[in-house]
């Protein structure tokens, strides 16, 4: 962590996550980390050991049923956590078209685009007419119950002929979370592969579906928003700091237009604070972030925060607002920043900030002045590639390939398992995608800064970005658009790049993970036709599932899991996936160049 400890005389000693996976004298449940504790009735909770008689459940349910079932529970819910979110960015898009949010239709074009998708006649003149025809539309699709949804049709020809054959083409977003849930209660579906179907049904759901309606929405309403991973100025002494968690956007846009209300900025004026600055913040710095003492309110809305908070909060000035009904916090004060008080609620919120900063100003510890430096980036979204260019640039060998590293900040890892990753990936001319926590896990180390990154990459990658006027590490947002390497694999295979996303030199990894959304981003992938790479997956109770998963899913979907703990032999993987991938390209397009030397 970059960020000083604040500890102030006054306050007791406080504990992180960290502090507390040291405390513990136990180590982790075998059962649950394999996948084989099953509390789905009374009977239980039963303790499966596999292959062994007596140690199957109550029922009889064997470890490959237990584990499958909870496997499919943490992508559901997952995929529940991402329809959620984008059911509300289409309500907010829908009272936008009606006027009854401070946002705007910003993009005409992308509005038109995603009409055409769907099936809208894009060229209804009236723009409010045409939004709300295809929120209506949006709508429809949570609740579609057998048809195939219209935005499957953006996947190539050859994937959705897989999907059909295996019976996991997505229908209703709710549907397959419902589907899923059903299948997995006491007694239902037994058998491990079936339940693992559903499974991906579900996960495609997110990836190719809901996950593409909060982009499309989020371009549609904010084309030039950062992206939720920045933290643009860090937390600053001298000013006013709103801590954000939020994955969407609307959290950080209300906030921002109601910090131009001429109130606002009178009353922050008559403070000593030089301004208001809006943080968005990852899981991974959430209780450091409050222990430098120099934050005035915490916001929270959507996943990963830790219930910690509450605690923390008790010592310091800071206060904690949640802004959404799905999700309230012991000690929070509550302010919706969404629906028709949107507005009024975040000039409220502002004004207790400004009040709060007094509180801070009494207290501060001088000593620590100046150490909350914090690591920022610029953000990148599908719009800064150039296909034809990267398209190029691949088949040449200048970019061996694209790794995708997404998920969290897991404090059972001693190591900076991103940083290390990253390192092996750029000096073998790997081109990286980072999203969500992983992208501020990169942002803070020191090795992924300025000019020590380019300095890092292969020759070849460097020229490569250069030409295409990028860095060799992209950011591109929240870990809530798990669609990111889907939508650069459709650009690539327009270009001309193979027929499938199996046939593309593209792999995705998670060496951190924490949040349950993360696995149902993987299993997506997987179905997908993109392997990807994590240090754990609780399935290892049962031998079937877990060799399923990382090899019987490659027959099926030419894609699968791979499990490694150790960074750098995740990365030596990596790369030997994309070479595999390359050498196929290479056989059918003699377009395609090896690269053949690979760096330590």
């Amino acid at each position: 962590m970059t960020l000083a400890r604040y500890q102030h005389e006054s306050i007791p000693a406080l504990t992180t996550a960290r502090d507390r996976i040291n405390a513990r004298e136990m180590s982790r449940c075998t059962f649950g980390s394999g996948g084989t504790c099953c509390r789905v009735c009374n009977m239980g909770p039963c303790q499966i050991i596999d292959g062994v008689e007596t140690m199957i459940g109550v029922c009889g349910a064997t470890s490959d049923t237990v584990a499958a079932r909870n496997f499919a529970r943490i992508v559901g819910a997952g995929v529940a956590l991402q329809v959620e979110e984008a059911r509300e960015m289409v309500r907010i898009f829908m009272a936008t078209a009606k006027g009854e949010t401070p946002y705007a239709l910003a993009d005409e074009n992308k509005l038109r685009e995603l009409a055409r998708l769907i099936e809208i006649d894009p060229d209804i003149s009236d723009l409010k007419t045409l939004a709300l025809e295809t929120g209506r539309s949006l709508l429809a699709a949570f609740g579609n119950q057998d048809e195939t949804l219209a935005l499957m049709k953006i996947a190539p020809k050859n994937r959705r002929r897989i999907w059909k054959d295996l019976g996991v083409t997505p229908r209703g977003f709710d549907r397959e979370v419902v589907e899923l849930m059903h299948r997995t209660h006491m007694g239902v579906d037994q058998e491990f592969v079936n339940i693992v179907r559903q499974t991906s049904r579900c996960a495609l759901t997110d990836g190719w579906g809901v996950s593409r309606v909060i982009s499309w929405l989020t371009d549609i309403l904010f084309p030039t928003l950062p992206a939720p991973t920045v933290k643009p100025e860090g937390l600053r002494q001298d000013m006013i700091n709103i801590l954000i968690y939020s994955q969407g956007p609307l959290a950080m846009e209300t906030l921002k237009e109601a910090a131009i209300d001429p109130e606002v900025i009178n009353l922050c004026q008559r403070s000593s604070a030089t301004g208001i600055n809006l943080v968005n913040g990852s899981i991974g710095d959430q209780e450091t972030d409050l222990l430098t003492g120099c934050v005035e309110i915490m916001v929270v809305s959507g996943s990963c925060i830790m219930p910690s908070i509450s605690r923390i909060i008790r010592s310091l000035h800071t206060r904690l607002v949640t802004s959404s009904n799905s999700m309230k916090m012991t000690g929070a004060e509550h302010f919706e920043l969404t629906g028709p008080a949107a507005r009024s609620n975040a000039i409220t919120i502002l004004k207790m900030a400004v009040t709060a900063f007094r509180g801070r100003e009494k207290v501060l510890n001088p000593a620590e002045e100046n150490k909350t430096e914090q690591r920022s980036q610029p953000q990148f979204g599908i719009h800064s590639l150039d296909p034809a260019q990267l398209a190029g640039r691949i088949s040449k060998g200048d970019i061996r390939g694209i790794a995708l590293i997404m998920g969290c900040d897991n404090y059972h890892q001693q190591q900076d398992s991103h940083a290390a990753i990253a390192e092996i990936l750029l000096r073998n001319d790997i081109f990286i995608i980072s999203n969500g926590c992983a992208a501020n896990s990169l942002a803070r180390s020191e090795e992924m800064q300025g000019n020590r990154v380019w300095e890092m990459a292969g020759s070849k990658l460097q020229a490569a970005c250069q030409e295409m006027n990028l860095p060799p590490i992209l950011p591109m947002g929240t870990c809530i658009n798990s669609s990111q390497l889907l939508q650069i694999a459709d650009l690539l295979i327009q270009q001309g790049m193979g027929k499938d996303l199996a046939d593309l030199p593209l792999v995705a990894a998670a060496p951190a993970w924490i949040s349950e959304k993360i696995v149902t981003a993987g299993q997506c992938l997987v179905a997908s036709g993109i392997d990807v790479f994590f240090s754990a997956l609780p399935v290892t109770g049962s031998r079937k599932l877990a060799d399923y998963l990382q090899h019987g899913c490659r027959t099926e979907y030419e894609a699968c899991w791979q499990i490694d703990k150790e960074p750098n032999q995740m990365a030596q993987k990596i790369i030997a996936r994309i070479d595999s991938k390359r050498q196929e390209l290479n056989q059918a397009n003699s377009l395609f160049v090896l690269t053949a030397t690979t760096s330590a």
